[in-house]
């Protein structure tokens, strides 16, 4: 009920109360400083909305040393605690993107990647799930690396090796926990995050072998390669698609089950992503990451490892589901197709939306519930039916196995 001008007076003075000291106002103290009636929430998560771009917008304006003290600060406040409303986070959602957009994505320079990569933490950290969920932490061979579970009755079947994405160049394991999170707490199995190398400062395929390296790990942990399935989204899901290839061309193990969600397959424009405006994700990002995640290599012998889109033999690959908007739309559609030519059992479902990563960034709108409801029926049925048969190999003591 208040004009513009008096909203934006009273946010300046919350902001100068609470920013300023490291703290983050409650609902109820901007509720009552703004003069709201009681029951009016619209305008209190618009109200919402304003100061925390006002506020976490000054996060890019401090030096470098000082930035993740002060985004520490402020997500104690923020991450969700029992009883806050779900629908709280979607004014957080809206922030943190408005704050996400306001770097300069196309930018190499190491001041604009860090405001990048702790954008995208912040956002993952604001919607990890927390309550019920167990984080071990651990290193592979240097990669740091997080188990995600349920803290009590999670399938000690079956694991996921979930590769996270950012373009190559984004992305931590606090980012990886937030999708692990959500899958350990809706599948009810171990989730195995690592958080591989990026670029521009690790080049390919540093993060192909960091994501073997995981595999690889998961396996001498005792489990079966059939017990084992692969989950990764935008780059994450290109790195799965890798992971799947390399495995089948060296012929140690086969993988039961891939899900490369709006994948990052090609290097080359498609009909979808060139000359696209989408939001999240466009045409400039995807050649900026590209190019520095593929720095020094011959694009013209480039292997399917770097990019899966390039796969001519598709046989023997293991069996798929993804869903996927923009702007991958073109290159997932043809790599699905040519997954079932080859016999590959491989389920696509398209969500025409111009939102890369739909589901993480409007969660609660009707296309993103319905991604997710299908995801997780997919899943339960990839758990259920989906064995990879495995070689049978001499274990050097006159044992087959």
């Amino acid at each position: 009920h208040l004009p513009g001008a008096a909203k934006d007076r009273q946010l300046a003075v919350l902001y100068r109360r609470y920013a300023k000291k490291g703290s983050f106002p409650p609902l109820e103290k901007v509720h009552r400083l703004c003069c709201l009636p009681a029951a009016h929430p619209p305008l209190l998560r618009t109200l919402w909305v304003r100061l925390l771009a006002r506020l976490l917008g000054e996060f890019f304006m401090p030096k470098k040393k000082d930035l993740s003290q002060r985004l520490e600060a402020v997500i104690k406040t923020l991450i969700p605690q029992h009883g806050q409303n779900a629908d709280d986070l979607g004014p957080m959602m809206r922030a943190i993107k408005a704050v996400h957009s306001a770097t300069d994505h196309t930018s190499t320079t190491p001041e604009d990647l860090e405001h990048q990569r702790t954008a995208q933490e912040l956002f993952a950290r604001l919607v990890t799930p927390s309550i019920g969920i167990r984080n071990d932490a651990l290193s592979v061979n240097n990669i740091p690396a997080e188990w995600v579970s349920l803290e009590h009755g999670h399938d000690r079947h079956h694991a996921v090796l979930y590769c996270h994405g950012g373009g190559y160049t984004c992305g931590s394991l606090e980012y990886a926990k937030g999708f692990g999170s959500t899958l350990a707490a809706e599948g009810g199995v171990r989730v195995f995050c690592a958080a591989y190398r990026l670029a521009p400062e690790n080049r390919y395929p540093a993060a192909l072998d960091d994501a073997l390296e995981s595999y690889q790990y998961l396996l001498k942990k005792g489990y079966a390669a059939h017990q084992i399935l692969l989950c990764g989204e935008s780059a994450g899901g290109g790195l799965c698609a890798a992971v799947c290839i390399r495995a089948r061309d060296e012929g140690a193990v086969r993988v039961a089950f891939q899900m490369p969600l709006y994948p990052m397959l090609d290097d080359r424009d498609t009909e979808s992503s060139r000359d696209n405006h989408g939001k999240v994700w466009n045409t400039r990002r995807n050649h900026m990451a590209w190019r520095l995640y593929l720095r020094g290599t011959d694009r013209a012998a480039l292997t399917p490892y770097a990019a899966p889109a390039r796969l001519e033999d598709f046989s023997g690959l293991p069996p798929a589901y993804s869903f996927v908007g923009e702007p991958f739309y073109a290159e997932t559609v043809h790599y699905f197709e040519r997954l079932r030519a080859a016999g590959v059992p491989a389920q696509l479902d398209v969500y025409h939306c111009d939102i890369h990563a739909f589901d993480m960034m409007r969660p609660q709108d009707a296309r993103s519930v319905e991604a997710a409801e299908t995801f997780n029926r997919q899943f339960a049925y990839a758990r259920a039916h989906y064995f990879a048969p495995q070689r049978e190999a001499d274990d050097g003591e006159g044992r087959v196995r």
